[in-house]
């Protein structure tokens, strides 16, 4: 089985929306990359979770930079935080930081 990048439905949407701002259809970017249009029909309505490589190569294909999609971001983030304890700590503690002044919502009862 492939792995599988976690990518959902924002992925589809995102990939959805940049296709009709690009004025490319399923069927084109399916002939692209390879893939059949019923294949990329699941992916764009979210009943299928791309692959880091289907990602990359949508992108490509697209001739966007690799780094287009957030799914690609996150990969190489999290590459570089599994081996840089210095960064990893930093970025944990921005983020504990972030969340400890994000406004909370309250709630009404």
């Amino acid at each position: 089985m492939p792995t599988q990048t976690g990518a959902t439905a924002p992925f589809a949407i995102e990939l959805s929306g940049l296709l009709a701002e690009l004025g490319v259809s399923q069927r084109a970017l399916g002939r692209r990359i390879h893939v059949n249009q019923a294949h990329l029909s699941r992916i764009l309505g979210g009943q299928t979770v791309p692959t880091v490589v289907m990602i990359d190569t949508i992108a490509a294909a697209l001739d966007l930079p690799p780094d287009y999609f957030i799914e690609s971001q996150l990969r190489t983030i999290s590459a570089e935080l599994q081996t840089n304890d210095q960064l990893r700590h930093e970025v944990y503690r921005r983020v504990l930081l972030a969340a400890a002044t994000k406004p909370r919502r309250s709630v009404r009862r």
